[in-house]
């Protein structure tokens, strides 16, 4: 794998419903080591969801996921270690937030 792509996403397909529908549906990109990006659309179009999924708070149905070369590890240790590399603020902080500020939440 590419060491400049920090962030990669091969074919995921996630679902809240046993496969009726998916949140994710056959989603691949690569994110470069420093880039800044936006993920933008509709509500329930999955960015969100693709995000718990970087994160390990949800597992793929189907496809990969790597962060810094490697597919995600979801096992206790695995996860533990991610998390400490990748931090996630969700959509209502006031339910989330333990931090006076996102940049202390993110960085503890």
């Amino acid at each position: 794998m590419n060491h400049d792509i920090i962030l990669k996403a091969d074919n995921v397909y996630f679902s809240y419903d046993d496969q009726k529908s998916h949140s994710l549906n056959g989603l691949s990109l690569e994110i470069g080591r420093g880039k800044k990006i936006a993920f933008m659309g509709a509500n329930g179009s999955g960015k969100s969801t693709f995000f718990l999924c970087c994160n390990g708070i949800h597992k793929p149905d189907k496809g990969t996921i790597y962060f810094d070369g490697q597919p995600l590890d979801y096992s206790r240790e695995g996860l533990l270690k991610l998390r400490s590399k990748i931090g996630i603020v969700f959509q209502d902080p006031d339910n989330q937030l333990f931090s006076a500020s996102v940049y202390q939440e993110i960085s503890f």
